[in-house]
């Protein structure tokens, strides 16, 4: 990861150099270093989390973001649901309005929503309402989706 962080400050600097503006050798250069310095942070970012995978307390502690996993597609529509109809003008219109810190704030917000109505929902259900339609559909019939209570 400090490879890939050497290599991304590396090529923003070189990218932000007056001489980058007239000679596309420096752009091209900056362009490449970037990328391969983007691939080798995510490389790193793997890397650490799967090292505290590893790890039975950091197990336990990122467990909690299972029941997200399990309904990944149905969050992944929720968050872009919330968020257009925070941001675009068919409901709240506020697209350049709010700064960065705020929408932080708003994105930790369904997170931390997400988090609990997916186990909230999980303890319910077989699976996430979208999951469950795309099972069915993939299948060709109805899936089961009650957990049946003993």
């Amino acid at each position: 990861m400090t490879f890939g962080l050497v290599l991304t400050v590396a090529a923003l600097l070189l990218l932000q150099h007056p001489a980058a503006k007239v000679a596309g050798i420096f752009q091209g250069i900056g362009q490449i270093l970037f990328m391969t310095g983007q691939y080798a942070m995510a490389a790193g970012y793997l890397g650490i989390t799967m090292r505290l995978l590893s790890s039975d307390s950091w197990s336990r502690r990122l467990s909690k973001f299972a029941p997200m996993g399990r309904m990944a597609l149905t969050n992944y529509i929720m968050h872009s649901v919330i968020l257009t109809t925070v941001f675009y003008g068919y409901a709240g219109g506020m697209y350049g309005q709010i700064s960065r810190a705020p929408q932080m704030l708003i994105v930790a917000a369904i997170i931390l929503f997400q988090l609990y109505f997916s186990a909230w929902w999980l303890k319910r259900y077989r699976f996430g309402p979208l999951e469950w339609l795309w099972r069915s559909l993939t299948y060709k019939q109805r899936q089961p989706m009650r957990i049946e209570q003993a």
